[in-house]
């Protein structure tokens, strides 16, 4: 995975699945630190200052690839295990949100007057419900990206059946024109002030549900290439 995904990094003593082993102990409790995995690992062949290097150049793209393969692999044996019972059956789910990573009390020098903790950066993550399996992830190093702006390379894994599930931050016409080019659908938080609506049908009841009733309309968006337009629901 490394060697298909890798852009400027690249390997002498340190393995890439070395890093990923080591910090898997700490995200799934085992270690209380990259430190402490590191000191304990008896087959650690460089210095502490190298795996800190290494896994502070690691590149986004290589991110993205070890959720995608992992989530590959381990579909056929989650989904087995799973309740039986899909979300919305028919459809697979993805639903979207973002991440920012905790802000850090570590002071770089140019950040050293600043009160605020540092923000490392964010992430923008797919989750399937069906499987309980995070499978796609983009990784941006700026923490002020602009979610939406990230949220267009995750088209290339849009798909027929699909549902994907957002908040009001992904309600860009642009994105969800691209997931209808896809052949998917969209459950999505309406933004106030975007996208603009071009025509707006009549409300129709359509049932209820534990919090009360349900009513929908049909609606089109302005300069949008959506065959035979969207609907909403309140």
């Amino acid at each position: 995975m490394f060697e298909q995904h890798r852009q400027w990094q690249y390997t002498r003593e340190l393995q890439f699945s070395t890093v990923i082993r080591l910090m898997m102990l700490v995200a799934l409790g085992l270690r209380s630190s990259l430190h402490a995995a590191a000191r304990e690992a008896e087959d650690l062949t460089v210095s502490l200052p190298a795996l800190y290097d290494k896994v502070n150049r690691t590149e986004p793209a290589l991110l993205r690839a070890f959720v995608r393969g992992s989530a590959a692999r381990l579909a056929p044996v989650m989904t087995p295990a799973g309740t039986g019972h899909p979300t919305l059956p028919g459809f697979a789910m993805r639903v979207l949100d973002g991440n920012h990573l905790p802000g850090s009390e570590k002071r770089l020098k140019p950040l050293r007057a600043h009160r605020g903790a540092a923000l490392p950066g964010l992430t923008l993550v797919v989750y399937d419900p069906d499987t309980g399996l995070a499978v796609d992830l983009v990784a941006a190093e700026e923490a002020y990206a602009d979610e939406r702006t990230l949220a267009r390379a995750l088209l290339d894994a849009a798909a027929p059946g699909q549902v994907w599930v957002a908040d009001r931050h992904f309600c860009v016409r642009t994105w969800l024109e691209g997931l209808v080019a896809a052949g998917s659908h969209f459950v999505v938080r309406q933004h106030g002030n975007h996208p603009r609506l071009g025509a707006q049908g009549e409300w129709q009841a359509c049932g209820s549900c534990e919090t009360g009733t349900l009513r929908e309309q049909s609606i089109t968006l302005e300069g949008s290439q959506i065959p035979g337009g969207a609907s909403r629901s309140a």
